[in-house]
This record gives structure tokens, sequence and C-alpha cells, in this order.
């Protein structure tokens, strides 16, 4: 720009120049500028025809004009112009200068990036133009409309190794169409495909490889303007192997095998193969698409691996194998096998069928003690009971069950025990008196059962009824022993006054009275025959007494201390007794010399019992050592076998009339049976009362009685039947 001044006189010319220095410094004020040089042209008397005061800089947006199409981007120019130069360049998007929006150098370009707005927006742009003077100049306002040109979400679906589905959402209306590229192992990307406009899904056909790896982008294009690719998509074509691949046995001729087609498959069909044993798998089935089941038959035998696995195929590529599933062809056995009596003779078998495919059952046997079982019988299939009719009841046995077909056989169930052996049931309790019961014994061939109490008192009740008969007082001080003749004609008392008393049973009459011990009498018992009566007492000696008379026979010494048991062999000839000295002795009742002696770590003997047969000799006693119910044999003195009463002691023992079993009473209330031969077979049941003090079998053995410290007698029923075991 060209400034003209006109001077009178060249005389000011070095003030000129200092003006336009003071120019320059001053130029934030021309104000003052102008007032200056005014003073100095009257101070020097120069006349000043013209000043000219500069301009503002010039400043247009060039592009975008409001008729541009804005597709994802577009280069914003700016033109700016002054005299003396422009010093810097604002541009505003929406009144707001953007990130990288202050220009300082020619060309004034800025490359606006439009994806973030939604298609068909509307923004207003201009631009400020600073020159070196600080003059500032705003642009012509331009309005423009944007347009989302790129595509976004591509995606690609595999649906078969010779399709694969893509699809992508478009954001513009302005497009003429989309273009698919494609690379292949990382290879540069290659047009593969041309669609519409407003086109969001393409099925792109080929044959599609495992072994490849496909990449594939799409960009929208409007004639010869192409937009920004859209983001990646790796493709590898995969067909997923069949899932939940699995088998069920049917029979050991047939299995039935299933699976479910992997998600997004294109398989063709699918081959199933076989291994048996350690060799290897060989094909057994190809099965076509859309079938998810095959039955394979063959002859399935026990003991022998079978191992499966799969794979699907389609045109040109193969799934990975399953998971392979073995199966050592499970035959199930029956389990839950139980027996329940219904006779003498018979119990019926019973078990849980755990196949579908059996033939039926075998059922073996064996006596306990012997062995090899025999097979006794075959049921049908699906059968689950059996009654076992050829028992006897001498014997005990042990059952099992396996299931059979015509090929196999399963594995044996669990065994089951059973042995004949008595059943309790309680029937009601007699209770007249509160003294504790000392004895109770039944009279043979009757419904009559004798009780004795320590208060002095025997009393004779009918055991169907329970009904009082009759009281008897001794006056002997107290009734500590009992015991009735085997031909129900006589009891006999022992007091503790030392005396035995002979009853007449029938009319209740005293008949003999004996002085029998210095101290109380303990025990009292008859031969089988009635005709010997064996006598126990506190003074340590043991008497043998002929009830008929009241005359001694034999005297049998020995022990050192109180004598609390004693029983005469069921031959007459031999007598057992034990006391608190810790022993129990076998007299020979001929020459009463003692046969032989057993002590015991016992704190006493309570009880003998012999045996029906006489072989053996039960000991009843209190023991810190588990009180042990331990049984002799009679002939040495040496232990047969013994049966664990835990914490509890034996007061009273007596053998079943069968012989079969020993029963026991006990100070915790327990009675407690135990098979002679089967130390580990016994039934626990408990009284209820505190303490039991005696015990008494009826001949018949269908009941005993328990008498009790509480004074309580107690009937209960006793019947033999098949029950279970455990050895």
């Amino acid at each position: 720009m060209r400034r003209d001044v006109f001077f009178v006189d060249n005389t000011i010319v070095l003030e000129y120049i200092l003006a336009w220095h003071i120019y320059v410094a001053c130029s934030m004020n021309k104000f003052l500028f102008t007032i200056l040089v005014f003073v100095m042209w009257m101070n020097s008397g120069c006349d000043i025809e013209e000043v000219q005061i500069p301009p503002e800089p010039e400043v247009r947006i060039v592009t975008p004009t409001p008729s541009s199409v804005i597709l994802d981007s577009t280069m914003i120019l700016i033109e700016a112009s002054d005299d003396r130069g422009i010093a810097r360049v604002e541009l505003y998007i929406d009144s707001v200068m953007p990130a990288g929006g202050n220009l300082l150098y020619e060309p004034y370009e800025y490359l606006w990036n439009t994806q973030q707005y939604d298609d068909s927006s509307t923004h207003i742009l201009y631009a400020k133009a600073y020159d070196t003077d600080s003059n500032v100049t705003v642009s012509q306002k331009v309005t423009i409309v944007t347009r989302r040109f790129s595509p976004s979400n591509f995606t690609a679906t595999v649906l078969s190794d010779t399709l694969i589905r893509f699809t992508w959402n478009d954001h513009s209306t302005v497009e003429t169409g989309f273009q698919l590229f494609e690379s292949i192992n990382d290879s540069s990307f290659t047009l593969r495909a041309t669609v519409p406009a407003n086109t969001t899904t393409l099925n792109l056909a080929g044959i599609f490889y495992s072994s490849v790896s496909y990449t594939y982008m799409v960009r929208a294009i409007r004639d010869s303007v192409k937009s920004k690719f859209s983001n990646a998509q790796l493709v590898r074509i995969v067909l997923p192997p069949p899932l939940t691949f699995r088998f069920h046995t049917l029979s050991d001729t047939l299995i039935e095998f299933r699976w479910a087609s992997g998600q997004n498959s294109f398989e063709q069909y699918v081959e199933i193969e076989e291994r048996i044993g350690s060799g290897g798998f060989t094909k057994i089935a190809t099965v076509p698409k859309g079938t998810m089941s095959y039955f394979h038959a063959r002859s399935f035998q026990s003991g022998t691996n079978y191992s499966y696995r799969a794979r699907a195929f389609s045109t040109y590529t193969t799934s990975a194998y399953t998971a392979i599933i073995t199966t050592n062809f499970e035959f199930p056995p029956p389990t839950a096998i139980m027996v329940r009596h219904l006779n003498r003779n018979s119990v019926q078998l019973s078990w849980k069928d755990n196949s579908t495919f059996e033939k039926g059952f075998a059922i073996e046997r064996l006596e306990y003690g012997a062995s090899t079982f025999q097979e006794i019988f075959r049921t049908g299939p699906n059968d689950t009971t059996w009654i076992d009719t050829s028992l006897d009841t001498a014997k005990s046995y042990q059952w099992r069950v396996k299931a059979f077909t015509s090929l196999n056989t399963s594995a044996y169930s669990s065994s089951i025990y059973a042995c004949w052996f008595p059943s309790v049931v309680k029937r009601f309790d007699l209770s007249m008196n509160t003294s504790p019961v000392t004895a109770v014994r039944f009279v043979p061939n009757s419904s009559k059962v004798i009780s004795s109490y320590a208060d002095d008192a025997v009393m004779v009740w009918n055991a169907e009824t329970g009904t009082l008969l009759q009281t008897i007082k001794p006056a002997t001080n107290g009734v500590y022993a009992l015991a009735v003749s085997s031909d129900g004609a006589y009891m006999a008392t022992g007091g503790n006054d030392g005396s035995i008393k002979i009853w007449n049973l029938a009319t209740g009459e005293l008949r003999q009275s004996i002085t029998a011990h210095s101290g109380r009498v303990l025990d009292v018992h008859c031969n089988s025959t009635g005709t010997l009566l064996a006598s126990a007492g506190s003074d340590r000696m043991i008497k043998l007494w002929d009830p008929q008379n009241g005359q001694i026979s034999s005297v049998f010494s020995g022990h050192t201390d109180s004598v609390f048991a004693v029983r005469i062999h069921p031959n007459g000839t031999l007598i057992a007794s034990g006391g608190k000295d810790k022993t129990v002795r076998l007299w020979n009742i001929g020459s009463t010399s003692q046969q032989w002696s057993k002590s015991f770590l016992s704190e006493k003997i309570n009880a003998v019992a012999f045996s029906l047969d006489g072989n053996n000799l039960a000991v009843g006693q209190t023991s810190a050592f588990g009180n042990p119910i331990v049984v002799l044999e009679t002939s040495t003195g040496d232990t047969a076998t013994y049966f664990a009463r835990l914490s509890s002691t034996s007061t009273c023992l007596e053998y079943t009339p069968d012989g079969r079993s020993l029963l026991s009473g006990s100070d915790d209330g327990f009675i407690s049976l135990f098979h002679r031969t089967l130390p580990f077979v016994n039934v626990h049941r408990s009284s209820g009362l505190a303490s039991l003090t005696s015990l008494a079998l009826h001949p018949s053995g269908s009941m005993f009685a328990t008498g009790s410290s509480s004074g309580t007698v107690t009937l209960w029923s006793m019947a033999n039947q098949w029950q279970k075991f455990n050895p």
C-alpha cells in the first residue's frame, strides 16, 4: 500500500522519519499518532495535504462451498491477504475453533473429518484473519451439509466352504455403490465384488479352503469418490466337529450314538469310527446331514474296550475329531439284594434290575461255611423276586444274583446272608412289687411263671394273662435264689438266712426247710430229672441235696469267695460254678473233685449256663475289658468263642431250648440274643428298664421272662425266623 505526504519545506524530513518510528512504536493507538504528526506539523510550520490510515486484512473461505458434497472428510481452504502480511488465520466450525484450527502459514488449509456427525447434519464455517497491525477481519459464513459415507460394523459369517455372507451398516444416502476387497494369506487387497447403493448384505460364492486365511474390507463409492475402508474381517473356514458325541448301551448287541451339529456347521455328513482294544480306528458308519443318531449292531464282549470318535465332512472341508469315548461294555449287575422270611423252609429274595436287556437272572446259594456257590435257579427277564423253598433251619445261607444274556453275564450283586434265629416281641409287664426281682422261673407243662424278690416274697403268675395267682412269704429275710423241678412238682427257694425251702407247687405247701449255708444262698439249680438240687452261697461252698428228704449228698469246696452261679450238667455228672473269686470251676459229682478251674480278668462271675448238648459252658461276667460272654469247652475249660457285650455286664444267661441261641440279660437293661455257632449274629433289644437281674426261658421256647432291679417282671414272645445277618 502506497502513502503520499506533501511538504511545504523539506527541512522537516528528519522529524518526519522520527515520527514514523514513533508511529510504529505507537501502532496500538492510531489516534495518538495522528495528534503527534499534527503537532509536529504545527511546530515546523509545514502543511499536510493528505494522510491515509492502513486498511484491515482480507479473508474468505474458498472451499468447501455450500453446494459441496461432504463425504466423510473435506479440505477447508482459506485465502487471507494484507499489505504488511498476515499474522495468523483462525478457523471456526459451529463457533468453536477445532484442534489445529489456528493456521499460521500459507496455504491456510484444514482437513475436516466429518465421520462423527450424523448423516445430513448442518454446520457453519467461518474464519478470522489477523494482520501484523493487529487488524482482524471475519470471513463470510458458509453453511455446509455433511454426509456419513464410510460403512461400519462390517461382519463376515461363514455359511459353508462355498459361501460367505457379509453385512455392514450404510450411513449415507449419496453413495452409488459399495466395493468388497479381499486379501488371501496377508497378500495385497484386491477388488472382489461391487454392489449397488443401499446394499447392506452380500453373499460371496466360491471355494474357500480351511488352510487359507481370508481378510475382507468394504467401502462406499460415489462415482469416482471412495470412502474410507470399513473395519477388516479375518475369515477362516472351520467346520466344527459334532457336539456332545455320546452313546447309550441298549444291549450287548446294540448301542445307539447321539450327537448335535456344531454352531454354524455346514457338514454334508458325519463319519463314525470304532477301535476295539488297542487296535486302530476303522470307519463303521457314514451318516447324512440332518441325522443326529446312529444304531450300531455287533456282539459286545464283557471285558473288551470299545472306543469311538466322529468327525464332520463338507464339500471341501473336514472337521476335527470329537473326543474319544470308551466303554468296557457295561452290563450293570443287580443291586439292593434283600431277604424276607416267609416260613420255616422259605425266604423271598428281591433285587433291583439295573439293565434293560438281560435275558434273566441267575441265583446262586452257598451254605455258610462251605466254599463253593451252587446255581439254584434262573429267572426270566425283568424278574426282581424269587422264593427259595428248600431251606434247612439247622443251616445258614448266603445268596448272590447276576444278570445274563446269551453272550455275557454281569458282575454279581453283593451277597445277602440269613440264618434261622429268634425274634423278640414284648408282651406285657408284671409289676406288683417295688423290691428288686432276684429270680424268675417258668413251671414246666403249665402257663405259670414264678418270681422271687429281695423283700422275701415269691409270686406265682399266669404267664398268658398276667394274673397274679399266689403270693408266698418264705420268711427267710429275702429270697435270692429260685429253682423249679423239671416236672413242675416242686420249687426251691434260697434265702438271705442261708436256708433252702422246698415247696409243693400244686398246693403251695412247704415240704422241706434245709439249713444249707452259713451265709446267703445265692443260687440253686435242679438237675434234668428233679432228683438233685445244687446250691451255692456266700460261704464259698457248693452243696448237692436230695430235694425229697432234704439230705445233703455232696459238698464242693475250693472257691475263695462268694459263689454266685451254679449249674448241673445235662447228663447229671458234672457241676459248674462261678463266683466273686473270678474263677469258673467244673466239678465231678461222683468224686466231688474239681475237673478244672478257669480264671478271668474280671471283677466277678455272674452266671454260667450249659448248652443243651453239654459240650459248652457260657460264662457271664463283670469285666473292665468289654464284659464279654465267654463260651468254654466243657471238657477242657478252653475258650471256644466269645460274644462282645461292650460296656454292659451280663447278669443272667440261658441257652434257648433248640440249642441254637444264647439269651442274656444285662445291667444296662438290654436283652441280647447270640447265635451259638455264628459269633457275629446277634440281636440287642432294650427292655426299657435300668437293670435286668434274672431271666428264664419257657421250655417250649415260645416265650421268656425277665426280672429287673425295679421289681418288674416282663413277659416276652420269642419265635425263630429267617433273619438277615452280616458276617
